[in-house]
């Protein structure tokens, strides 16, 4: 199931790494885009006010993608977003992972 959302985008973080993992030994690589958005709460649910939310966007080159540099032109406009809703199959446990992001044209 996909849910869209739109906020403001009022930050876009790249970044990108690596490190050890120090039980394992494992090499972990990270690769992605941080957006910080702020969104209205829900007036129907009795929210009032508004909530910031770091979102991360992931994959190979995300970083320095046309993507993070279309983000940061971005910065302080509403964006549109789309989240996949998955479970883990115990009954309750939802995820939401950030699909895709899109900037709609100015007015």
């Amino acid at each position: 199931m996909n849910v869209q959302s739109s906020a403001k985008l009022l930050g876009v973080r790249p970044t990108k790494g690596t490190m050890k993992d120090s039980d394992t030994g494992d090499a972990i690589v990270w690769d992605q885009i941080e957006i910080h958005t702020l969104s209205a709460l829900d007036e129907a649910r009795g929210g009032v006010g508004h909530t910031v939310q770091i979102h991360k966007i992931k994959g190979t080159g995300m970083a320095e993608s046309a993507l993070a540099e279309n983000l940061k032109r971005a910065v302080g406009k509403d964006i549109n977003m789309t989240f996949s809703m998955t479970s883990d199959g115990k009954g309750g446990n939802l995820k939401m992972v950030l699909q895709n992001v899109e900037i709609p044209p100015a007015k």
